[in-house]
């Protein structure tokens, strides 16, 4: 090949080399915006990283632990098992004073078993970007007047209204698991009056968990509620001692 034959050949190849680094830049553009910067987030992709975030209990075969309850000045101990779909059998003295504990079992553990999809019917309530918890979401299904606060993988705030009644759910901190997905840790619910807008009641609630296998399982939950007719009442469960249950447990009747 002669030596001009060389140099339109190189020119041919540093030709190509080009348009194929500009249609890199160019689709790159399509997909992060013109400047090379990411998209800005949607609604919908901000309440999806929330809830990709949450700890949800994968092949989970039920644990039985030992379980302490406390409130009102008495104490009881026992036992409790929950099975695979998230039963719960407890063990413990009877008594009128301590059917909160099953209640807040159910709690915990249904929303550690709840794998429901994202919610994708949500739009921004407002043009707010600087909130302290983050962006404020709505839904836009008609029937459905809730709200949501969402700052990066979590939900900070969740609100609902209940005809007579309204509650915020504010999440003041949580646990990271050695995945790093999120678990409730300090939390207040309050509850109003939707006709007075007095507050009825204001819970708050802390969590500690324990690594058992591959799950992360509660551990401790203490809960203080003040009412508007000037009561309080804090409640306290403790478990430990956690063993996972086999198949072969699950699978009899």
């Amino acid at each position: 090949m002669s030596r001009n034959g060389r140099l339109a050949a190189m020119w041919r190849i540093d030709l190509m080399s080009f348009g194929l680094v500009a249609l890199a830049v160019f689709l790159t553009s399509l997909t992060h915006g013109g400047d090379g910067t990411q998209p800005a987030p949607t609604a919908v992709s901000l309440m999806e990283e929330a809830h990709n975030g949450r700890v949800v209990w994968k092949d989970f075969p039920g644990f039985r632990a030992k379980i302490r309850a406390a409130a009102e000045g008495k104490a009881v101990e026992g036992t409790v098992t929950v099975s695979s779909k998230g039963t719960i059998s407890l063990e413990l003295p009877s008594g009128e004073g301590f059917a909160w504990v099953e209640t807040s079992l159910k709690s915990l553990v249904g929303h550690r078993l709840s794998d429901d999809g994202a919610i994708t019917t949500v739009a921004f309530a407002d043009d707010v970007t600087s909130h302290p918890l983050g962006r404020l979401l709505k839904s836009t299904d008609e029937s459905d007047k809730s709200l949501w606060r969402v700052q990066g993988d979590l939900l900070t705030e969740v609100h609902r209204f209940n005809g007579k009644t309204r509650f915020v759910i504010s999440v003041a901190d949580v646990a990271r698991n050695a995945e790093g997905k999120h678990l409730p840790k300090n939390f207040s619910v309050t509850t109003w009056d939707s006709v007075t807008g007095q507050i009825k009641t204001s819970r708050q609630v802390y969590n500690e968990w324990a690594r058992v296998g591959h799950l992360d399982l509660p551990a401790k939950l203490l809960a203080a509620t003040s009412k508007d007719d000037g009561s309080r009442r804090v409640e306290q469960l403790e478990l430990s001692g956690h063993e996972l249950l086999s198949t072969t447990a699950n699978a009899a009747p």
